[in-house]
């Protein structure tokens, strides 16, 4: 009898396992980014030039993996100044860029419930960041890239368009923290609201 009712909760725990196994998601989001911390003493503008994707699939029925990627784009422009390089006056056009490409494994937990139209999750991807970093005095630019570490915590809410519908607009806010230090930029920070799409496929 006692192996019996082992085997009978073994094979429950298979079942449920085996039903909440076998999705998958993929989304597509517009990000505007606001620069924090040393960053916005190099590029003070809130820059909509960023977008971001990633792909999960579901252990179960509350946690997912998969992979994040996107890109960034922070640019500021300056009037015209004169600085001083080596005792030499430069009249100049000054401006300031950085290109971000996050490339990052991800994990969610989710709640994801037959018929429900909000989805809330939280998740966090780590992994590394390409980076460009230009700083420009007219033609003459002072330039600084790399792979550097990344970490992206995040919550935001999916919501579908009916309650039967896999596919919906996926809201989110992201933290964005790369250990890229150069010059003035002591680490690369930024807050990114994040809209767009999402689609669930069940494999």
């Amino acid at each position: 009898m006692k192996h019996v009712i082992i085997l009978l909760i073994t094979v429950s725990f298979g079942a449920v396992a085996t039903a909440q196994q076998g999705l998958s998601k993929i989304s597509f989001q517009h990000s505007t980014h606001l620069p924090i911390g040393s960053v916005r003493g190099f590029v003070e503008n809130i820059s909509p030039r960023g977008f971001s994707a990633d792909y999960s699939y579901f252990i179960n029925n509350n946690f997912s993996l998969g992979f994040a990627s996107g890109y960034s784009d922070l640019y500021q422009k300056k009037d015209r100044q004169t600085y001083t390089f080596s005792e030499t006056d430069i009249s100049a056009v000054k401006s300031h860029s950085l290109q971000i490409i996050p490339l990052m494994l991800k994990g969610s937990y989710s709640n994801i419930k037959e018929g429900s139209v909000f989805q809330p999750y939280a998740g966090i991807a780590a992994g590394g960041s390409l980076i460009n970093y230009e700083e420009w005095f007219g033609t003459l630019v002072d330039k600084k890239g790399g792979f550097r570490f990344t970490v992206a915590p995040e919550i935001g809410t999916r919501i579908s368009f009916n309650k039967y519908s896999l596919a919906g607009a996926d809201l989110s806010l992201r933290y964005h923290y790369t250990a890229f230090k150069y010059n003035d930029v002591k680490n690369l920070q930024t807050l990114s609201l994040n809209l767009g799409l999402f689609f669930f496929n069940r494999n």
